[in-house]
């Protein structure tokens, strides 16, 4: 069998297969039990080291500076499930991605899964800015059961796949790697989404990541259209962490870390059930693979949670009861000033950081509000995590000074070209499927076309009645207007809801029902094909796809 580019004729791709060189990222704070195992699955680990290629401000642009691995924020480890780490060294991260339908531990228990590295979730990616990012990315996936295969519609079993092949059930899955948020080329070994690895097949990608991406939190999972939905929710997804920013900024070098990966997944009798036969009600959320896990936090003290909504479809309204969350950086961004907020809603593939502070001595439940995405699908309130706040109290203040450095302001130029993106919704017999302008994802097609240097404003109408979300393969936009509407049934959202930090830099943008979204960009420096769409993977997966192409 053989890899292909979708929309292609099958190409054999050269490449030779790497070592994998994992390490550990650097400190801990006090009542620590030792850094995690950087090794898993049928990989193995050697020492760890850092690079020395960090950033020197806070803001949306950054610039080198020495120490930046050095400088990574210290971990809280406490007994808390923090992922494995994977740290570069002298400005490389080498290492393997090894996919496998195999054993992982979930919730303290054994359960069969698709999986990086035998692990779920895999694990952190943790880099410097000007890093290079290897990876072999190994497909061991093809003793998958078929139900964990692309189902589509009832009335067309690949609705939303045209012209695209879905392999053999018999075979197993397809897969390729995509790091989401990161501004790296599709070009050669990189972020290619077009790329389909067939079992049996390695893919090694080689990633530049620029000096000047700005620090903070991405992630990665497999991007191959029509398995994303099945394998995110399976567990094939990992934190990726650029070091630098808020991690070496005066004002919050000094705040512990925790990282929360929230994901939900139906935990069957030593299995994880095949979204397609899983439900709602039976799919609890998980924060690094464990229910409810507890978080230990003294009175007073301030931590710094790392949020990423791994879920394949849901949105998450965080909230601690009696307390504010902090917003400091979205989507990788930091925020010019922590922004308080009683509730946090996070779209799938989103981030957000948040400092939270240590209330008075006792017990907190931190909570996923009620939300109904669609008339009909609400997802009852549930806990989280429980935070526990005990111990000596401690005098810390929030940071309310100036934390990163504001973005240019693109309303202030003139635009060069516009884009108009409508979603829509067809029903075929009992099922949807999802269109971008009245189409379904083509590969073969480019939907929208822009140039470096030019202001493109982008205006996306959501013209159903539930939730989108959109994200566009790497590059950063700028939200400039929100125009919203309520819909019976479902619940409204906010321009806080839309965009933690209106005109900061962003990756993905959440759409309440029925509403008019804005935004702004200008590509610099990368050319080619990319892909924009719904990160309610669902979605993706039935057609809410299309193709950008960026031109010189």
């Amino acid at each position: 069998m053989t890899r292909t580019r979708v929309g292609e004729t099958s190409a054999l791709l050269a490449g030779a297969l790497l070592l994998l060189a994992a390490c550990s990222q650097g400190g801990e704070v006090a009542g620590s039990t030792g850094a995690p195992s950087n090794t898993s699955g049928t990989t193995s680990g050697t020492t760890s080291g850092t690079s020395t290629i960090p950033t020197t401000t806070t803001g949306t642009t950054t610039a080198p500076a020495p120490d930046c691995a050095a400088s990574a924020p210290r971990v809280i480890r406490d007994g808390f499930p923090e992922p494995t780490v994977r740290a570069s060294v002298d400005g490389v991260l080498e290492t393997t991605l090894h996919a496998s339908y195999s054993d992982v531990t979930l919730n303290g228990s054994t359960y069969r899964t698709l999986n990086f590295e035998g692990e779920v979730p895999a694990p952190t990616l943790s880099v410097c800015p000007g890093d290079t990012l290897r990876v072999l990315l190994q497909n061991d996936l093809g003793a998958t059961p078929a139900a964990w295969m692309p189902t589509g519609t009832a009335a067309d079993p690949h609705a939303g796949m045209a012209g695209m092949d879905m392999g053999d059930p018999a075979d197993g899955q397809l897969i390729n790697l995509h790091t989401h948020g990161l501004h790296v080329s599709p070009a050669g070994d990189g972020d290619d989404p077009f790329l389909s690895l067939s079992p049996g097949q390695n893919q090694q990608y080689e990633i530049e990541i620029p000096a000047d991406n700005p620090p903070g939190m991405y992630w990665y999972h497999p991007h191959r259209h029509g398995f994303t939905e099945g394998q995110v929710y399976a567990g094939m997804f990992g934190a990726l962490l650029v070091n630098g920013g808020l991690d070496t900024s005066p004002l919050t070098r000094d705040i512990p870390t925790r990282t929360l990966e929230i994901s939900s997944t139906q935990l069957g009798d030593g299995v994880v059930v095949p979204v397609a036969q899983s439900e709602t009600a039976q799919s609890p959320y998980l924060i690094n693979g464990v229910i409810n896990p507890t978080v230990a936090i003294r009175p007073g003290e301030l931590q710094r949670w790392r949020i990423l909504n791994a879920d394949d479809n849901a949105i998450v309204r965080m909230a601690l009861p009696g307390q504010q969350l902090w917003v400091v950086s979205t989507d990788g961004s930091t925020t010019p000033s922590a922004q308080a907020r009683d509730a946090v809603m996070i779209g799938p593939g989103e981030r957000r950081e948040v400092i939270v502070q240590g209330g008075p001595a006792g017990t907190t439940l931190l909570t996923s509000q009620e939300f109904a995405q669609y008339q009909g699908g609400t997802v009852p309130a549930s806990t989280l995590a429980t935070v526990v706040s005990a111990g000596e109290p401690v005098q810390q203040s929030i940071p309310t000074e100036l934390l990163g450095v504001p973005v240019e302001d693109l309303r202030g130029l003139p635009v060069d070209q516009s884009h108009r993106i409508v979603y829509t919704e067809e029903q075929v017999g009992q099922d949807y499927r999802f269109l971008l302008n009245g189409k379904v994802f083509d590969p073969d097609r480019v939907d929208e076309t822009m140039h470096l240097g030019e202001v493109n404003e982008w205006t996306l109408v959501n013209d159903s009645d539930e939730w989108h979300t959109f994200h566009v393969h790497a590059y950063d936009f700028q939200v400039t207007d929100i125009d919203l509407r309520d819909v019976p049934d479902v619940t409204a959202g906010t321009d806080e809801d839309v965009t933690d930090a209106p005109l900061d830099l962003q990756d993905t943008v959440k759409m309440p029902p029925r509403s008019t979204v804005v935004f702004r960009v200008r590509p610099t420096d990368i050319t080619g094909k990319m892909v924009f769409h719904c990160h309610m993977l669902d979605h993706e997966d039935r057609g809410m796809m299309g193709v950008l192409e960026v031109l010189p």
